[in-house]
């Protein structure tokens, strides 16, 4: 049985792996101008919820690479960007937060749902944190990471970057990632924890 579960744990991950390195090559986001709306967070918060933090933490991590080759393809302008100030950092941005989010909303999840994962309330609420710690590990990061470069372009260009930060990234980008992942996660995550539940 256990090699069983192992076995259906590897080809899971796999599969939603897949999913989201398809979606970043076919419909990952909707850009328009500079603001980019991911829809790849939905795979990784329902398999965080699956399968647990390792699995939120892998998926995360599959997001983050999928998010750098982005900007190396040319297909995302922000990416490009900061990948022309500093490939290094832009990698720790695309990678290291997204790992986080996965593995901490899968944490939540599993905190919530030690006396049973049939009510719905755990799976609203991770599929909120999941949109939301990525919004705050991205921009904190990015603020970390790139801020240097933000004061000099404020500089130069009289440019409020903070406020655009905020108002894109924490208040459009987050907010709408949020309700889609409301919209489907819960939905999707609830009927297919039943069936591995039942297999396992």
């Amino acid at each position: 049985m256990k090699t069983n579960k192992n076995n259906f744990f590897i080809a899971s991950q796999a599969l939603f792996a897949a999913l989201i390195l398809l979606l970043t090559l076919v419909f990952g986001s909707i850009k328009i101008g500079l603001v980019e709306i991911t829809f790849i967070i939905v795979p990784v918060a329902i398999g965080g919820m699956l399968f647990g933090p390792k699995s939120g933490a892998l998926l995360g991590g599959v997001f983050g690479i999928s998010s750098f080759l982005q900007c190396i393809m040319g297909t995302s302008f922000f990416g490009v960007w900061l990948l022309g100030i500093n490939p290094f950092y832009t990698f720790i941005l695309c990678v290291i937060p997204r790992i986080l989010m996965g593995w901490l909303s899968a944490v939540i999840f599993k905190s919530l749902t030690k006396n049973g994962r049939e009510k719905i309330i755990p799976y609203i609420i991770a599929s909120i944190c999941t949109p939301l710690f990525n919004t705050i590990f991205f921009v904190g990061t990015f603020a970390l990471l790139f801020n240097n470069q933000l004061m000099g372009l404020a500089n130069e260009s009289g440019f409020n970057v903070w406020y655009y930060t905020i108002v894109v990234f924490v208040g459009i980008n987050g907010l709408i990632e949020i309700i889609v992942s409301l919209l489907i996660s819960p939905s999707v995550a609830k009927p297919l924890i039943k069936l591995v539940d039942k297999k396992f």
